[in-house]
């Protein structure tokens, strides 16, 4: 709750309603329990029915980043336009850690939805992007210390102000190996990503 102050009510322009904030805040205390006190909290069963069963007329992204015992690292990222094949991306990135292959992959994703935001100017759709890497989007949405190196970090914060600008677009933390079938997808192509293998590779 502290953090829905600190985060929601300080930035406001004006003052909330009592019953208006009342509500706010009982949704989000909500959205954090089950509701028997066993399971996984409503909030991660909304995303991952969102991130399974993304509205029509949107495009959708996930991401992913792996680095092998031997320190070899892959991202792998998808996106998928409404009206066209999925496209999937492994790429190898050298020697890195996770924390650089999991920003990586979102810097990717990223630069390949401005150009998809370009080629349709018209088209009112809104980006939906989901990764399993709380520090990175940590950083990108709620002002965290970057995980990575200064350049790649704010050159993926800047990727996402460029896609925002154009199009409406959100950011989603998902559970990593939960099921989610864009989760896995993404998580198998870093791994390829890491293992030297190269699919639909942009640079």
């Amino acid at each position: 709750m502290w953090n829905l102050r600190s985060c929601f009510f300080a930035s406001l322009l004006e003052t909330q309603e009592v019953e208006s904030a009342a509500r706010r805040i009982a949704g989000a205390t909500l959205l954090e329990f089950n509701s028997d006190g066993k399971g996984i909290p409503l909030k991660e069963k909304v995303l991952r029915e969102l991130a399974t069963n993304p509205p029509e007329n949107t495009v959708v992204g996930f991401t992913d980043g792996s680095s092998l015992d031997d320190g070899e690292a892959g991202a792998g990222y998808s996106v998928k336009v409404p009206g066209r094949d999925r496209e999937d991306y492994a790429e190898h990135l050298g020697r890195h850690n996770n924390n650089v292959a999991e920003m990586e992959a979102l810097r990717r994703l990223l630069r390949r939805m401005c150009e998809l935001a370009l080629e349709e100017p018209a088209a009112k759709r809104t980006y939906l992007i989901f990764s399993d890497s709380a520090c990175c989007l940590g950083f990108l949405l709620a002002g965290w210390k970057a995980p990575t190196g200064k350049a790649l970090a704010w050159e993926t914060r800047r990727l996402l102000r460029v896609l925002s600008g154009r199009v409406r677009v959100r950011l989603y933390w998902i559970r990593g190996h939960a099921g989610i079938p864009g989760n896995e997808n993404v998580d198998g192509l870093a791994k390829q990503g890491a293992a030297g293998v190269n699919i639909g590779g942009r640079g």
